[in-house]
């Protein structure tokens, strides 16, 4: 039984009766076969339940109340009980440097070590941080009071000499050079005195607060350690947040120790543990066996199970992400806007959303997440309706005729490709890729799924362009804002620097993108956004498939936890207290 945090009454609970079929066991397992997918496309079985399940959760981003903790976990030095959270998740970080780990699996660990110089709350609205206030001296000029009196953990002090050195390291296209793409117009800092720092931008910029919000790009790290550490910087992280590292057991879980000389409201918990459980199916067993406190991003299957559970919280609200199927444009015949057109045609989102999902996503309705400052609904359901017969004939246009087999050829060529996908990074993702990989069938394209772990998953994409077609992923805007919506379309980023994977490049749209980029008029920005992203229906990237619901299932002895929208922020735990179980 599943129940709110924060609800009227802890009474309200969810109960549903499941009454799932062998098709339904054989979706959420991953084994889809062509025929089952489309048998069950057309019911429509399964999808009741869940629907019901998430339905009666509600969204939410409420706390929960409840009795006070008495705490749990092992004894403290005066011997009373420490308070220790513990997450269950999918992958071991690459690193504790935020100016190299820039993904929301990573940032889950150390986005409780480290400080911006201003914050994104939970209702995606900026709030000071290491910075009391700002002012815009010019266009191009942003002037940062600091705090005074805080310090790195390592007791190196907290200054505009430190930001400096951030914001130039961030910036710095060789070393680390893993987010210089994501710095947007942001040119340097400039020290004013030991308290006040200048930040430039390249040009206008009315995205640089909610720039500097962002702790995968701008993170203050300890000057002395990194440069203590060096390249090894990762394995020891420095920051001023109200947690530090611990421990590192690679591959098995990252251990977080309350910051005693925080400088902000002190953290209620004593420690964090991030477990890596790879497997999805054995972190709900550590969940059912609260071996684990919160699980990350339950899946549709977890969902049902989770569904039957006694005393499982739920915290929902609507996401910022947009997941996708894009077309590499360096890997024929993606180079070729007309296949990529029909396509479009291919792919029925909802039906993904209704049945492979259970309801856990809406089909998305353009090309960045509705809830992004500069979204327009394009209204993809009709541009882009699900129309096989359209997509065979627009193929056939383009040259396309059918094989032997029913696999289209051109030139004695067959159309076949591989297709990338890292399951487990959001929920549903393999199943999804799954099904997109039934409905490309349907219309004569046949696409070969190769799985990959997550971080060898980045690096191929990042280094083999030529040994993919195809892959799904999901953007996430993590500043809610335009500019970081559409960056990966943005022809200046491609790899090995940038994130614009596609290897797309379209004028009209750089044109209307950048425009944005400077406008400082909010309506004048929108509608160059917006012309950007018709330019993106013209000449797609990629499809656009859905956008999910942030989810964490807790335990009912949690207390006081709110979701955010920003996944890389949904392990931020300030007021969170663990009672007794």
């Amino acid at each position: 039984m599943l129940a709110e945090p924060g609800s009227a009454s802890p009474s309200v609970m969810l109960e549903v009766r499941l009454g799932l079929d062998p098709l339904r066991n054989d979706v959420v397992t991953g084994q889809l076969t062509r025929r089952r997918f489309l048998r069950w496309t057309a019911l429509g079985a399964g999808s009741a339940a869940l629907g019901a399940a998430l339905a009666a959760c509600g969204a939410t981003g409420a706390t929960p109340t409840g009795a006070s903790a008495t705490g749990t976990g092992t004894k403290g030095a005066a011997g009373t009980a420490v308070q220790t959270l513990t997450f269950g998740v999918p992958v071991d970080p690459q690193t504790l440097d935020p100016h190299l780990g820039t993904d929301a699996t990573v940032a889950w660990d150390y986005v409780n070590i480290y400080d911006t110089l201003v914050n994104l709350d939970a209702s995606v609205k900026l709030q000071p941080s290491l910075a009391t206030s700002w002012k815009q001296v010019d266009s191009t000029t942003w002037r940062f009071a600091l705090r005074s009196g805080i310090k790195f953990t390592d007791g190196t002090p907290f200054d505009a000499d430190a930001v400096v050195f951030n914001v130039e390291r961030a910036l710095n296209p060789k070393d680390p050079g893993r987010v210089v793409s994501s710095g947007g117009p942001i040119a340097g800092a400039k020290k004013v005195d030991a308290q006040t720092v200048d930040i430039m931008t390249k040009g206008p910029d009315p995205s640089t607060l909610y720039g500097l919000s962002l702790k995968v790009v701008y993170a203050m790290c300890s000057p002395a350690a990194v440069q203590k550490y060096g390249k090894d910087y990762g394995q020891h992280p420095v920051g001023t947040g109200p947690f530090m590292l611990q421990s590192w057991q690679p591959n098995a879980q990252v251990v977080l120790t309350k910051n005693p000389g925080y400088w902000g409201s002190a953290p209620t918990l004593d420690k964090l543990v991030f477990k890596v459980i790879p497997d999805a199916g054995d972190r709900l067993l550590a969940f059912q066996n609260k071996e684990i406190d919160i699980l990350l991003e339950p899946t549709p299957s977890q969902m049902l199970s989770l569904a039957k559970m006694s005393n499982v919280q739920i915290a929902k609200t609507p996401g910022i992400g947009l997941s996708y199927l894009a077309y590499n444009l360096r890997y024929p015949p993606f180079d070729d806007v007309r296949v990529r057109l029909a396509l479009e045609h291919a792919i029925d989102a909802k039906a993904i959303c209704s049945t492979v999902l259970g309801n856990l996503a809406v089909p998305a309705t353009g090309f960045m997440n509705s809830n992004v400052f500069g979204y327009k609904d394009e209204n993809l359901a009709t541009v882009y309706d699900y129309n096989p017969s359209k997509a065979r004939a627009l193929l056939q246009q383009a040259g396309w005729t059918p094989g032997s087999d029913g696999t289209l050829t051109k030139g004695g060529q067959p159309f076949t490709f591989p297709l990338v996908v890292s399951p487990g990074r959001v929920p549903g993702d393999k199943d999804a890729t799954v099904a997109c990989q039934q409905q490309l069938a349907q219309v004569g394209v046949k696409a070969q799924i190769v799985q990959m772990e997550w971080a060898p998953f980045l690096t191929f994409l990042k280094t083999q362009p030529s040994k993919y077609g195809m892959f799904f992923l999901t953007w996430f805007a993590v500043d809610a804002d335009g500019d970081f919506g559409l960056t990966p379309f943005d022809s200046t980023q491609m790899p090995p620097v940038g994130i614009n994977r596609m290897y797309y490049s379209d004028a009209t749209f750089q044109k209307a993108f950048e425009a944005g980029n400077v406008e400082l008029d909010p309506t004048k920005r929108a509608a160059d956004y917006a012309a950007a992203q018709d330019a993106l229906v013209k000449n797609p990237p990629w499809i656009p498939l859905f956008q999910l619901y942030q989810i964490s299932a807790l335990q009912s002895y949690v207390h006081g936890y709110q979701i955010t929208p920003i996944e890389y922020y949904v392990t931020e735990v300030p007021g969170v207290t663990v009672g007794a179980h």
